[in-house]
């Protein structure tokens, strides 16, 4: 076994960035269950859940109505939890890059990112993160405003695209 420090073999440990998304996904689905939940429960019991407040909803134990109505009032969180979610997805994909980077160079023995090949396939995938977050923005799916976080990466993807092409390209004319 190697040392953490020696550029030894040892793998990339990618399980506290698994443990990371796990935790992502639930932050931004559990509105959501909670509301399908709440909508479950009350269509089995035979009660009618509506907007303008709980109903009555008599089941063994007593009157189950508030409860399953604070449950499916909960999908309004979503408005929030949806597009934080997402960011933070984008985010969580961005530090693994980051990290799979870092871990190669160290691997590698390269004292800065310059001694290392660019690849541009990473400006793909993020180019592919940020039409779809736009996509999704454009459809509706989520809120108006999450718009300009999107311009703004992709106006970063793009400096830095153009940069990077430039750096590959002046290490090509260099090399003999």
């Amino acid at each position: 076994m190697s040392n953490p420090g020696d550029g030894g073999t040892a793998p990339f440990r990618m399980r506290p960035y698994w443990i990371g998304l796990v935790a992502i996904v639930v932050f931004t689905l559990w509105p959501l269950l909670a509301a399908q939940l709440g909508l479950s429960l009350a269509d089995l019991g035979h009660c009618t859940l509506v907007e303008a407040g709980p109903t009555p909803c008599p089941l063994p134990g007593g009157d189950w109505g508030g409860a399953f109505y604070g449950l499916a009032e909960m999908g309004g969180l979503s408005v929030f939890s949806v597009p934080v979610g997402m960011t933070l997805l984008f985010l969580w994909l961005l530090a693994v890059i980051v990290a799979r980077q870092a871990d190669a160079r160290r691997r590698t023995g390269a004292l800065s990112t310059t001694a290392l090949d660019i690849n541009l396939a990473y400006y793909g995938l993020a180019l592919l993160g940020i039409v779809g977050l736009g996509y999704a923005v454009l459809k509706g799916w989520l809120p108006g405003p999450l718009l300009f976080v999107v311009l703004f990466a992709a106006i970063f993807w793009l400096f830095s695209f153009v940069f990077a092409l430039i750096s590959t390209l002046r290490r090509l004319r260099n090399t003999p």
